[in-house]
C-alpha cells in the first residue's frame, strides 16, 4: 500500500506519529487516487510550533517588500507546474476543469449557491427576496439551477461537479430528506441525478432550492455544505436584516440591489 500524500511541516515532508491513513477517491467516478496520511494532535502542535518559530525568526523581521518577493517566488513555482496542480485539483475534487482553472468570483445568487457544488465556506444557503419580485426571482433561480450541467471535469460543457465523497453525499441527502419531512416546497432538485455509466459511481447530487419552511427549520439553522438553498420573501428592510442576522454562523452575507443608497443604508 503506497501513501500518495504526506504531511509537510516546518519545511520538510514527514510521515507523522500516528501512521494512520485514509484512501482518497475521485468523486467523479469513485476511482482510487491513493492514500493520504491522517494528521492528529501531534501534527497540529508541530505545525503551530513551526509557525510561531517562523514568526519570531527571519520571517518576522522581513520587510513587506521582502515577504512579497518570497511569495512571488512561490507563485512562480506554482505557475511553472500549473498543469500538474490543475490535474490534481480536478482529480481530488471533481471540479470542472474550466472552473478550476480560474479564480471563483461569485456573480449573483446562482453562482453563490451552486459554485463548487456548494462546497464553499461562503456558500449561500439562505436567500431573502423582497416580496414584489419574489416569484420572478425564484423562477429565474430555478431555471438557472436546472440549466447547470453535471459531467466529466474535462468536458467544456460541464459546469457542475460532484460532492467531495460518497460519505458527504449521504450527509447532504439526509438534509434533503429532512427538508421534505419538515414541509419544504421543493422548487427544483432534491435527489441524486442519473448519470452515464462511466460516472455512475461518483458523488453526484442535484442542485436544490426550497421555500416555505419556518425560520427554525433544520436546513435553515444548520450548515449543509451542498448545492442547495432556501428562499424566503420579506416585506421590510428591518425584517431582512433581522433574518440575515439570525444565525450562529455569520461567516458571510451579501446584499444585491439596484439602489446603491439603499445598499449603503442597510
Amino acid at each position: 500500500m503506497s501513501v500518495a500524500a504526506r504531511h509537510f511541516i516546518d519545511g520538510a515532508y514527514t510521515s507523522g506519529s500516528g501512521n494512520r491513513n485514509f484512501e482518497n477517491f475521485n468523486p467523479v467516478n469513485s476511482a482510487s487516487l491513493g492514500f493520504v496520511l491522517e494528521g492528529g494532535a501531534a501534527e497540529v502542535d508541530a505545525a503551530v510550533a513551526a509557525a510561531k518559530a517562523a514568526l519570531s525568526g527571519p520571517w518576522g523581521v522581513m520587510s513587506v517588500t521582502e515577504r512579497a518577493e518570497l511569495l512571488h517566488k512561490v507563485t512562480d513555482g506554482i505557475t511553472a507546474r500549473f498543469d500538474e496542480f490543475l490535474a490534481a485539483e480536478v482529480s481530488d475534487t471533481g471540479k470542472p476543469k474550466s472552473l478550476a482553472a480560474h479564480i471563483d468570483i461569485p456573480r449573483g445568487a446562482l453562482r453563490s449557491v451552486f459554485a463548487n457544488c456548494g462546497q464553499v465556506c461562503l456558500s449561500t444557503e439562505r436567500i431573502y427576496v423582497e416580496r414584489p419580485i419574489f416569484d420572478e426571482f425564484t423562477a429565474r433561480l430555478k431555471a438557472g439551477a436546472e440549466a447547470l450541467t453535471p459531467g466529466a471535469p474535462e468536458d467544456p460543457n460541464t459546469n457542475l461537479g460532484p460532492l467531495i465523497s460518497q460519505e458527504h453525499r449521504t450527509k447532504v441527502t439526509s438534509y434533503y430528506a429532512r427538508a421534505k419531512e419538515e414541509g419544504a416546497e421543493i422548487i427544483t432538485g432534491g435527489g441524486v441525478p442519473d448519470m452515464p455509466d462511466a460516472l455512475a459511481g461518483g458523488s453526484w447530487i442535484e442542485p436544490t432550492i426550497w421555500t416555505g419552511l419556518g425560520d427554525q427549520s433544520t436546513v435553515i439553522r444548520e450548515e449543509i455544505f451542498g448545492p442547495c438553498c432556501h428562499i424566503r420573501p420579506f416585506d421590510e428592510e428591518e425584517e431582512a436584516v433581522a433574518l440575515a442576522n439570525d444565525t450562529p454562523y455569520g461567516l458571510c452575507c451579501s446584499l444585491r440591489t439596484e439602489n446603491l443608497s439603499r445598499a449603503h443604508r442597510v
